[in-house]
């Protein structure tokens, strides 16, 4: 699993996706799809919180080095997630 702002993920939705980059943009939809099914099935939130987060940084890295398919593919679906993590939240532990 990767290591992500200094902290190990609990997912591997990063090296999921970076397997579908490797093969195309049909591939990068259909994992996301599975992943989204995941996520949606666990009800955690963390695993919601990993998957918007991977979604935002290949959205920038395809925009950083010009792929327009991958972008939009991921920009469309970083916003609609991105929108429910907003809205739902992570609860933060009391201090």
């Amino acid at each position: 699993m990767a290591v992500v702002f200094g902290r190990q993920t609990e997912t591997t939705v990063y090296e999921d996706l970076a397997i579908a980059n490797r093969f195309g943009g049909k591939k990068i939809l259909e994992t996301i799809r599975r992943l989204k099914a995941f996520v949606n099935d666990s009800q955690n939130p963390i695993y919601l919180a990993e998957l918007v987060a991977a979604l935002n940084h290949n959205l920038w890295h395809f925009y950083e080095i010009g792929n327009k398919e991958y972008m939009e593919i991921y920009s469309e679906n970083y916003e609609s997630l991105n929108d429910l993590f907003l809205k739902n939240g992570i609860s933060q532990p009391a201090n």
